[in-house]
C-alpha cells in the first residue's frame, strides 16, 4: 500500500479477513448443563455473533481489495482511511461482544445433575 494509512493497517485487515476472529478471543461452545432458558438464549446469541464475524470478515476483504494499492494523496486515500476506520470499531465492537459472551457462558447457571 502506498498511503499513509501504512503497511501495518494492510498486514491487520488482511489477518482479519483470512481469518476474521483471529485478533478476537474464540467464541465458546455453550454446554448443555446451562439451565434454560439461559442456554437457549446464549445458543442465539453465539449464532449472532458468529454471523457478525462472517460480515465483518467479508466488509474486511472488500476493504482489502479496493484499497490494497492506493496512490498517497488520492480521492481514494480518504475513503479508504475513513473505511479502515469504521472497519476497526466494527472489529473493537465484535471483540467486546464476544468478551461478554464468554463471560456470559463461564458465568451460567448449570442445571442440577
Amino acid at each position: 500500500m502506498r498511503s499513509s494509512l501504512g503497511p501495518s493497517i494492510l498486514i491487520t485487515l488482511l489477518v482479519i479477513g483470512s481469518q476474521a476472529g483471529a485478533q478476537t478471543p474464540p467464541l465458546s461452545e455453550v454446554p448443555a448443563a446451562i439451565a434454560e432458558p439461559a442456554r437457549a438464549q446464549l445458543i442465539r446469541q453465539r449464532a449472532g455473533l458468529v454471523d457478525q464475524q462472517g460480515s465483518i470478515a467479508a466488509k474486511v476483504r472488500a476493504h482489502n481489495e479496493r484499497c490494497a494499492d492506493v496512490a498517497e494523496g488520492s480521492a481514494l486515500e480518504a475513503t479508504c482511511a475513513a473505511s479502515q476506520n469504521q472497519l476497526n470499531a466494527l472489529i473493537a465492537d465484535y471483540r467486546a461482544a464476544a468478551e461478554s459472551f464468554n463471560l456470559a457462558v463461564t458465568s451460567a447457571r448449570r442445571a442440577p445433575p
